[in-house]
């Protein structure tokens, strides 16, 4: 998969994990993601909810063009930090 294709990807699991939007029912990782998100809600809406955005941020930073080009410890150590860091 491209970056381009997971961006993609993400961006139509980002609504179905917020519940905004309901997934295919034949497509796995939809209704998994659904599935998933709203048991998590179930035994605690207001937790769910709060660790949606920084698992939106890990996701767009799997997609980062960055990735291609860390070169070393230090700048994976720096990327890291961008996308686990802040969650």
């Amino acid at each position: 998969m491209s970056l381009e294709e997971g961006r993609a990807f993400n961006a139509r699991l980002m609504p179905i994990m917020r519940g905004a939007v309901l997934p295919c029912r034949t497509a796995p990782a939809e209704y998994i993601s659904y599935d998933l998100w709203q048991a998590m809600r179930h035994q605690d809406e207001t937790l769910a909810d709060t660790v949606l955005e920084p698992t939106f941020v890990f996701m767009r930073a799997q997609t980062d063009k960055t990735r291609l080009h860390i070169r070393g410890f230090g700048p994976y150590s720096d990327y890291r930090e961008n996308d686990v860091g802040k969650g």
